[in-house]
């Protein structure tokens, strides 16, 4: 079945801006900063009924840790995938996969990204992404600058990973990292933050779809983007939530993403 991409995209564009948030806030990027920075002290106690419990959840913990061991055998498999698709043509092949060609959205040796965003009616956003790797390893840098233009308040988000980029097929990659995400507006905040990433972009096909997670003490990042495309660049529609415990900053974006 072929796609139209004008359609594909046009239909794209039609739910992010129905998607996008239109109320109206004040001292919105001061309230949000002041909500991620603060921290709840107030922790649920759990207390066991018996130590009888202990014993009887034995079995759960033996099939915990042969489930742990089976992931971490997973991981370890699809670190050596994606050292195969960019440096030897040989396993590549044995695995069944294809090697990575210059400038394929999985797998990127560089990658920089610009988008545009809207967060409220009165808030907007430019997201920077820029990501360097090989194979299995990468690092990754991202910033967004938000400004409220009723008041002309600022707040800057950045966030900093190392990624460990794993290969489950071709066009399939999955990307776990850690780092830190940094707060900057009335005052300056660093917390130890976490990323998930799963980017699908099947071969010799122009349409890819890619879903992030970050997250810290105090925010949660949700990415969905659709790309489409062409050699060595793509546009790239999405929605893109940064959440506090009681607040968010949310929208639909538009941008564009170049790699090797």
């Amino acid at each position: 079945m072929s796609i139209n991409p004008r359609r594909f995209l046009t239909l794209i564009f039609a739910l992010l801006l129905c998607g996008c948030n239109l109320a109206v806030y004040g001292d919105k990027l001061p309230d949000f900063e002041k909500d991620a920075t603060t921290h709840n002290d107030n922790h649920e106690i759990y207390h066991h009924e018996s130590d009888n419990k202990l014993n009887t959840d034995s079995n759960d913990d033996d099939n915990t840790v042969e489930q742990t061991l089976r992931v971490l055998l997973y991981v370890i498999d699809g670190g050596i995938q994606s050292f195969a698709r960019v440096a030897d043509p040989v396993a590549c092949r044995k695995m069944h996969l294809s090697q990575r060609s210059l400038g394929e959205p999985t797998l990127p040796f560089l990658r920089f990204e610009s988008s545009y965003r809207l967060a409220d009616a009165s808030i907007q956003v430019v997201d920077l992404r820029s990501e360097v790797g090989i194979g299995p390893l990468g690092m990754q840098y991202n910033i967004s600058q938000y400004t409220d233009h009723s008041n002309g308040e600022k707040l800057s988000i950045s966030e900093e990973f190392g990624l460990y980029r794993m290969t489950a097929c071709t066009g399939c990659e999955f990307d776990l990292g850690g780092g830190c995400l940094t707060l900057d507006g009335v005052g300056h905040t660093s917390q130890p933050a976490g990323v998930a990433s799963l980017l699908i972009h099947p071969k010799h096909a122009h349409i890819g779809l890619e879903l992030r997670v970050a997250t810290s003490e105090g925010i949660k990042d949700y990415d969905l983007g659709f790309l489409y495309t062409s050699h060595y660049s793509s546009l790239k529609f999405g929605y893109r939530a940064v959440v506090s415990p009681h607040d968010a900053l949310k929208g639909p974006y538009i941008g564009l993403a170049f790699r090797l």
